[in-house]
């Protein structure tokens, strides 16, 4: 069973990249998003939780459960991004990356090239647990992708179990944009 010992509470990294395209109903939502988990329209209580660590054990029933799902559904997602323009930036994976204590932190990666099992993409959020920089490149494999998430046409997120484990332990002021941004998942659950 796949170990998630920690991940960052902000999913900033799962905002989209995109201009106008959309509409002006998506980037009014996309800004409100944005500025929710920015913390421009929220309580400075709820901000300084925006900042804060998520941890799991490596034996949580429910964010384990998730990383099964995401990855049995991880083939048709890189069918999918093997199709796409990746510089587009609406495909993430998130990594495990190892750490020298033998944990490892999952952390969202912007998808920039696949290439059998060698793929590469940049750190979508700063590292807690060791040092590397938002944008920093990184090369990684299948086997360490615990979630993977990509933006439709429709404007809405698809993938992202990990997310959806981690919205129950954020406040609903915290959780709120993300869940209105969030396609439903293929067995129809939000």
């Amino acid at each position: 069973m796949p170990a998630h010992s920690k991940t960052t509470a902000s999913n900033a990294a799962l905002l989209p990249r995109r201009g106008l395209a959309g509409g002006v109903g998506l980037c009014l939502a996309v800004l409100f998003v944005i500025a929710l988990l920015s913390g421009l329209i929220m309580p400075a209580t709820a901000r300084a939780d925006m900042n804060n660590v998520l941890n799991f054990d490596a034996d949580d029933p429910e964010m384990n459960a998730a990383i099964v799902k995401a990855r049995t559904a991880l083939p048709e997602f890189i069918v999918r991004a093997g199709k796409a323009d990746l510089s587009s930036g609406d495909y993430l994976v998130k990594v495990a990356v190892p750490l020298a204590d033998g944990g490892r932190e999952h952390i969202w990666v912007t998808l920039a090239r696949l290439h059998g099992n060698d793929m590469l993409g940049f750190y979508a959020n700063a590292p807690v647990l060791f040092q590397a920089a938002i944008g920093d490149p990184v090369n990684f494999g299948p086997d360490q992708i615990s979630d993977w998430s990509y933006w439709g046409e429709d404007g809405k997120l698809y993938g992202s179990w990990t997310t959806r484990v981690m919205l129950t332990r954020m406040s609903e002021a915290e959780s709120a944009g993300l869940r209105a941004v969030l396609a439903p998942l293929p067995d129809g659950s939000q």
